[in-house]
């Protein structure tokens, strides 16, 4: 059934009502299918465990557990399960098919994302971790891939197939070494520890700082590379990279980004609470539109921000103040010694001139 459905030109039919289309995404442990839902008439998305690993329990259980955890949640930043299935030893799950790509796409046709756009999309995704977090999930493969854009500017986190469930101690239930991307790992990730809400922050924060500085913070040649450099957590806030970034974006970015998890934001409210306030100080009021219409022709976006200092600008403001300063100094100095040469010294002396001795 595996080699027909991605060689031949036949229909195959799941669940007696899903017609594949064609194959959309190829991944280690499933692939996936554009489909027709023949019983309401609309194109969805089928992702199909691959057939050397529905034998394999473990791999199978996690593909169910994927499924389970996906149908509890109903978020519009979340994409959507319809269905779950299996199929003469092949097991299934049906998901809704948002138009659009991914944002690992537009990173890659994009020269540079408007930074309006760039928090904005970051809201949509953080707002979809809140969710799932609350829901006591955590992610684990938060990354630009797994992050759909509709063209109407709904952003969706997607592919759970790493996801797990977070005890009531908000520890990780599988005490096994994760599996994740090496580029968006936490270094407990990293490191095999025990994960809680705080390494899809980090992961987060580095999808953040690639939205804003057009690069990873942790990019190296090959994947050790990049896991030392995670692990040495030395990160250039994305200013560095992109002037024109404000200083109060740097310290969302970096907060999330700390090598120690004591130091990271405590929790996904906490991180949405700054997002939101750092679109508030730059006038940015409909996200989702604003995302809508870079879509739609990004070479004719233009950013419509208000403008707060930027690190350059405040640097230059307070060396500014410093000129003033000291020339009020002077000025002041100045004008004592005139003043003083001017009546005051003659009036000591007609006062010495009256003295006895």
């Amino acid at each position: 059934m595996e080699q027909g459905l991605l060689t031949n030109d036949s229909k195959v039919l799941l669940g007696e009502q899903y017609d594949l289309d064609r194959p959309l995404a190829t991944g280690g442990a499933a692939r996936l299918f554009l489909a027709h839902q023949l019983s309401l008439d609309r194109e969805v998305v089928v992702k199909i465990l691959r057939s050397r690993l529905s034998t394999q329990p473990e791999f199978r259980e996690r593909f169910i557990q994927e499924a389970r955890l996906l149908a509890k949640l109903e978020h519009q930043n979340v994409v959507q399960v319809i269905d779950f299935g299996e199929q003469d030893g092949y097991y299934y799950i049906i998901m809704e098919y948002v138009r659009g790509g991914s944002l690992r796409d537009l990173l890659e046709r994009a020269e540079k994302l408007p930074i309006d756009v760039a928090l904005a999309v970051g809201y949509f995704v953080a707002r979809g971790i809140d969710y799932v977090h609350q829901h006591q999930i955590l992610h684990l493969d938060i990354k630009p891939a797994n992050i759909l854009l509709a063209p109407a500017g709904v952003v969706k986190v997607a592919d759970f197939g790493l996801a797990r469930l977070i005890d009531q101690t908000g520890l990780n239930r599988d005490r096994r070494t994760p599996v994740g991307t090496p580029l968006y790992m936490s270094p407990e990730q990293v490191q095999g520890a025990n994960l809680d809400a705080r390494s899809d922050l980090f992961s987060f924060g580095s999808v953040l700082y690639q939205l804003l500085a057009q690069q990873s913070p942790f990019e190296g040649k090959d994947s050790e590379e990049v896991l030392r450099r995670i692990l040495a957590c030395r990160v250039a806030p994305p200013s560095s990279l992109r002037p024109e970034i404000p200083l109060f974006v740097d310290d969302l970015v970096m907060g999330c980004l700390q090598r120690d998890r004591a130091q990271r934001y405590p929790d996904s409210r906490r991180l949405l609470t700054d997002l939101h306030a750092a679109m508030e100080k730059l006038a940015i009021h409909n996200p989702e539109d604003r995302i809508r219409k870079y879509l739609s022709g990004p070479e004719l976006y233009r950013a419509v921000l208000k403008k707060p200092a930027t690190f350059r600008s405040r640097v230059i403001a307070r060396g500014q103040r410093r000129v003033w300063l000291q020339g009020f100094l002077v000025l002041a100095l100045a004008g004592l010694y005139l003043a003083a040469e001017s009546w005051l010294l003659p009036l000591l002396a007609s006062w010495s001139r009256r003295l006895p001795f």
